[in-house]
C-alpha cells in the first residue's frame, strides 16, 4: 500500500499548523516553506494527513524529528 513519506507527513503538519494559525488571525493564503498555501493546498495536505493517520505516521514525536 502506498502512502505519504515521512517528509510529506512533516510538510503536511507544517502546512496545516501554519494555516490554522493564519485562519485564526483572519488571513487567507499564506506562505509555508516558500510555497503559497490556500484552501486547495490545504485540502491536499488534509488528505495526506488522513493517509498518514491510517498508517500511524501522524505521531507528533515522529513528525518533529
Amino acid at each position: 500500500m502506498f502512502g505519504p513519506t515521512l517528509d510529506e507527513v512533516r510538510q503536511a503538519r507544517r502546512v496545516i499548523d501554519a494555516y490554522e494559525v493564519a485562519k485564526s488571525r483572519g488571513e487567507g493564503a499564506i506562505t509555508v516553506d516558500g510555497e503559497m498555501v490556500d484552501e486547495a493546498v490545504l485540502k491536499v495536505m488534509a488528505r495526506r494527513a488522513e493517509a498518514a493517520k491510517k498508517r500511524r505516521l501522524w505521531n507528533p514525536v515522529e513528525v518533529t524529528r
